[in-house]
């Protein structure tokens, strides 16, 4: 019976012992104790409480030779080694990362697939923006952005990450009671398809930053189940998530979401980069600036610009752009940021970059050559806020 106590008969009892010194209930004792009772219930994980009903070793002598009782089992050869079981660990973990993989293989196809060039000629365009963060977008930004694009008609119009914020899979403290993850999502999109329409014919690239990383891992890792049922029953996948197709948007991932800590993912997101005519970088990140091309990156929502210099290159500029989102984002102080974009003019045969950065100010913005003012409905309370406090501090 699973209660009665199991005794060994080649070695001595616990209660034949009674009264006499404890240590004559040895090491090789207690082990050999231990293996006695996993042979007489072999379907059975032997755990601490069930050897403390049917053991003949009290915990107070087992403890004093194996410290713990995950080491009591490992030394009678009933758990695996340390190094075994760190082995086994490492087995676990990449097998649960070959769906990852796969996924993050696919990712990288996906860069080319509505690659235009029907502006055949020696001078280049780009509209580049970043950091829109969806919802928390500010809609002056994106009158300004819309029209600037229709009016400069670009070759190419550069998504440079962080499109979506999507903070419910992210590390914010965010409040569960103001989730509104298919808001974001679909204000995100919107973006998009009024950048197509404001663009029907340029080219349009995505880069993946930081924030559409994170919702792509947040599906394979912490709703697979969510993902093979979308998968499964409406052919649901990563081009389909952000509309790819139906906007014809190139998606740049280069990035390896195979990573096992923050280090290693945020060492492979610094990879999400595209040249442009041999002579313009886009990248999520200011690791760019390094690589010696004139260009730009975003994710820190500060304008910056370096004056750079190099044989290949000359005298160029690398600049940092700002970010769209309005002053009170939910997970900044956005009173320090500043809000813009860029407007890209590349010479193809001498390498020669001109950028254009457009301030998106409080009132009123100067694009192209030609100016905003922020309406009334485009006004929001943290501004309205900052600008009351600005007057009466005059």
């Amino acid at each position: 019976m699973a209660n009665s106590k199991h005794v060994k008969t080649e070695i001595p009892s616990l209660s034949e012992t009674l009264g006499k010194d404890v240590n004559i209930v040895t090491e090789e004792f207690c082990i050999e104790d231990i293996k006695s009772l996993s042979s007489e219930y072999p379907d059975r994980r032997i755990t601490r409480d069930f050897y403390r009903q049917n053991g003949n070793a009290s915990e107070a002598i087992w403890t004093k030779y194996f410290g713990n009782f995950p080491e009591f089992l490992r030394q009678a050869g009933l758990e695996h080694t340390r190094h075994a079981n760190k082995i086994r660990n490492a087995i676990a973990r990449h097998a649960a990362q070959d769906e990852i993989r796969a996924i993050s293989d696919k990712r990288t196809t996906l860069g080319d697939t509505y690659s235009r060039d029907d502006k055949r000629g020696r001078f280049k365009t780009m509209v580049a923006c970043s950091d829109l963060h969806d919802e928390e977008c500010d809609p002056f930004y994106l009158r300004v952005l819309y029209e600037t694009i229709k009016d400069v008609n670009p070759d190419v119009v550069c998504l440079n990450g962080d499109i979506f914020d999507v903070p419910e899979f992210g590390k914010y403290d965010v409040d569960p009671r103001e989730w509104n993850v298919v808001g974001r999502l679909e204000c995100g999109l919107n973006i998009i398809r009024q950048i197509r329409e404001a663009a029907p014919t340029a080219q349009i690239d995505f880069i993946e930053g930081n924030h559409e990383a994170r919702v792509i891992r947040h599906l394979l890792e912490c709703s697979p189940a969510i993902k093979h049922l979308l998968g499964g029953f409406h052919d649901f996948d990563l081009a389909k998530l952000f509309k790819l197709d139906e906007y014809e948007v190139n998606y740049i991932a280069n990035s390896d979401l195979f990573t096992f800590t923050d280090a290693q993912t945020r060492r492979e997101q610094t990879k999400n980069h595209k040249a442009y005519w041999g002579c313009v970088l886009a990248h999520h990140f200011p690791h760019g600036r390094a690589i010696g091309m004139p260009g730009f990156n975003g994710h820190h929502h500060r304008h910056l610009v370096w004056s750079e210099h190099n044989a290949q290159y000359g005298s160029y500029e690398w600049h940092q752009m700002g970010a769209g989102h309005i002053r009170e984002a939910s997970y900044c102080d956005g009173t320090k940021w500043n809000n813009g974009f860029l407007v890209v003019m590349a010479d193809t045969q001498t390498r020669d970059v001109i950028f254009d950065y457009c301030t998106i100010g409080s009132t009123f913005a100067l694009s192209a050559g030609k100016m905003y003012a922020r309406q009334t409905e485009e006004f929001y309370p943290a501004l309205t806020k900052e600008l009351d406090t600005r007057v009466s501090n005059r």
